[in-house]
C-alpha cells in the first residue's frame, strides 16, 4: 500500500490487480475508486483507528450532524470494535431510520433478537418496494419465529407492487423477492410453494436477476 509524502493516509492500493486511489476522505471513512470509477471501496476509519468516538459524544453530536454525515457514520460502523460497539448499535436503532442503516443491516444482527427483530420488522414495512432486501436477509438470519410472517407478508406486498415502474426499480423489486423466498425457505417453508416464482426468475430477461436466482435459489430447484 502506498502512502502520501508525509506518511499519513494511504493514497492507493491494489485490489485483484486493479489500482484504486483515494478520492474522498471524511471524518469516518475513506473512499477509493478505480481509474474508470466503476469500482468503489469504502474503508472505515473506525477500523484503522484514525477515527474514534464515545457514546457520550455520539449522543451529544448526532442531532447536529447533517444526513450525509449520519449516513457516513452508519456506513462506517463495520469497523467499530470493542465494548462500545453494542452500545452504538443500540443508539442507532433508536435514532437512525431505515434508509440510514440499510447498508449495515447485517451488523445489527449482533444485538439480541428481542431488540433487533422489532426494528427489522418496522424497517421492512417502512421501506419502498425493492429497498428492504438487506433487512429481509438480516431478519431471516436471526431465525426469529415471527420473522416468517413478516417476510411472507413482505413478499405478498412486493408481488402487488405497481407494474408501471422503470426497469431499474423493477429489478430491485425482483431482487428483494428472491431474498424473501430464500429466507422463507431457510426458515422452514417448502421450496415447492415457490416453484412458479423460481421458473420466472430462472428465465428472467435481466442478467442481474438471473445471476441472483442462481446464487440464492437454484440449489433448491435444480
Amino acid at each position: 500500500m502506498n502512502s502520501n509524502p508525509e506518511g499519513r493516509e494511504p493514497l492507493s492500493f491494489d485490489l485483484n490487480g486493479e489500482r484504486l486511489k483515494l478520492v474522498k476522505e471524511t471524518r469516518w471513512s475513506r473512499r477509493f475508486a478505480s481509474l474508470d470509477g466503476r469500482r468503489i471501496v469504502l474503508k472505515s476509519r473506525l477500523e484503522d483507528g484514525s477515527a474514534s468516538i464515545t457514546l457520550t459524544q455520539l449522543d451529544a453530536d448526532w442531532s447536529s450532524w447533517t444526513r450525509e454525515e449520519r449516513g457516513d457514520f452508519c456506513n462506517s460502523i463495520r469497523g467499530l470494535r470493542g465494548p462500545i460497539r453494542i452500545d452504538v448499535l443500540r443508539f442507532l436503532i433508536k435514532n437512525a431510520d431505515a434508509d440510514l442503516l440499510r447498508n449495515v443491516a447485517m451488523e445489527l444482527v449482533d444485538l439480541p433478537s428481542v431488540e433487533i427483530v422489532p426494528a427489522f420488522s418496522r424497517w421492512i414495512q417502512d421501506s419502498a418496494p425493492g429497498r428492504a432486501t438487506n433487512y429481509v436477509q438480516a431478519l431471516g438470519w436471526t431465525k426469529a419465529r415471527e420473522g416468517t410472517a413478516v417476510i411472507a407478508h413482505r413478499l405478498t406486498h412486493l408481488k402487488a407492487a405497481p407494474s408501471n415502474v422503470d426497469e431499474s426499480a423493477r429489478t430491485l423489486i425482483n431482487l428483494e423477492e428472491l431474498q424473501c423466498i430464500r429466507q422463507l425457505i431457510e426458515l422452514g417453508r417448502s421450496p415447492s410453494e415457490y416453484q412458479s416464482e423460481a421458473i420466472r426468475f430462472a428465465t428472467h430477461s435481466a442478467p442481474t436477476v438471473q445471476h441472483a436466482y442462481r446464487y440464492y435459489l437454484a440449489e433448491y430447484f435444480e
